[in-house]
């Protein structure tokens, strides 16, 4: 048993019996978490010396995994494998993985990285392992992976609640050795946008709905007027330099919100942050998101995070404009 399975090792049973599931309880998320290039560090750093960050990397990664409600299957190699019950824990601590790894790095004196892959479906469960269809996907999906991605199926980021789901962006199709179709790849994003190819937006998944009226929402922030529309469906708001709009502030995410629209030709506000939004809808009445989204109607203002007045310079204005076709 390596270090970090003696640290954060939870026998199945256990894992099961906290999650409110039933023992026999099939339908979990296997999620696969590697670290990138460790023969190469081997090969750099000298055995002692790799040794020591891929066991500090994955102590860590096990650390994350045990305290977001899931559990430690066993490392192999260089790679951890757990499971979660609930998918939204399973998304949030794949992020959490690379966000940890990340800032770790500032007090190393080499870059590690991280490739995660997970997906969702039935298994079966022996003892202290799990087997099935759905680990072997899983792994695909880890494979599929570069350094510092995040890689599931469409078929799994269908079940996530719809702030993680605006998250990520479509990528290519795949064959699986064992399955007659090819399953769509799909990446959660996380920090920095990365400058992958999207090939479509998740959020038109499954919804060919024709909008009987052109709308657009009109945003305005500090000056600076933003169309939201068919034409340009999305703007995303955070600290980052690939956000539409940058906004400077210490309580800012670096991808904090966007405003999307969708084929129903209705407007949505979905926070993606650490710390929220304070919205304030036409009817004066004051809202509060957090890791979940709402509909934009008429008018009305919003704030990354700390609560100000409307004409504050850090309020982003919101206007609908909707016309018969």
């Amino acid at each position: 048993m390596s270090v970090a399975d003696a640290c954060s090792y939870v026998p199945l049973c256990v894992f099961l019996q906290k999650s409110e599931a039933n023992a026999d309880k099939k339908n979990l998320v296997i999620l696969f978490a590697d670290i990138v290039g460790s023969t190469r560090l081997y090969e750099n750093l000298g055995n002692e010396k790799a040794r020591e960050l891929t066991s500090h990397c994955l102590d860590l990664v096990s650390d994350v995994i045990t305290g977001n409600k899931g559990t430690v299957i066993k490392t192999i190699g260089d790679e951890v494998m757990c499971v979660f019950s609930a998918i939204d824990k399973a998304a949030e601590t794949a992020i959490l993985i690379q966000e940890k790894v990340s800032v770790s790095n500032d007090y190393l004196d080499v870059r590690l990285q991280m490739k995660v892959g997970f997906h969702m479906g039935d298994v079966i469960i022996e003892k202290d392992d799990v087997f099935g269809d759905a680990v072997n996907v899983a792994a695909r999906m880890v494979a599929q992976a570069k350094a510092d991605q995040i890689i599931t199926t469409s078929e799994t980021l269908r079940e996530l609640p719809p702030a993680l789901r605006a998250t990520a962006r479509q990528l290519k199709e795949v064959h699986i050795h064992g399955k007659d179709k090819c399953i769509q790849l799909c990446e959660l994003t996380w920090g920095e946008v990365s400058d992958l190819t999207v090939v479509g937006r998740l959020s038109d998944f499954g919804n060919n709905c024709v909008t009987e009226s052109c709308t657009t929402m009109n945003l305005c922030f500090q000056g600076v007027e933003i169309k939201v529309s068919q034409e340009n469906p999305q703007v995303t708001f955070g600290r980052g330099d690939t956000n539409t709009v940058v906004v400077d502030g210490l309580m800012v995410s670096r991808r904090h919100a966007l405003v999307e629209w969708r084929s129903s030709g209705v407007f949505y506000l979905v926070d993606q942050s650490t710390n929220g939004i304070y919205l304030l809808a036409e009817d004066k009445k004051k809202r509060f998101v957090h890791r979940d989204e709402i509909q934009l109607k008429n008018s009305g203002f919003f704030w990354l995070s700390k609560e100000t007045f409307p004409d504050s310079l850090q309020a982003v204005r919101y206007t609908e404009k909707r016309q018969l076709n």
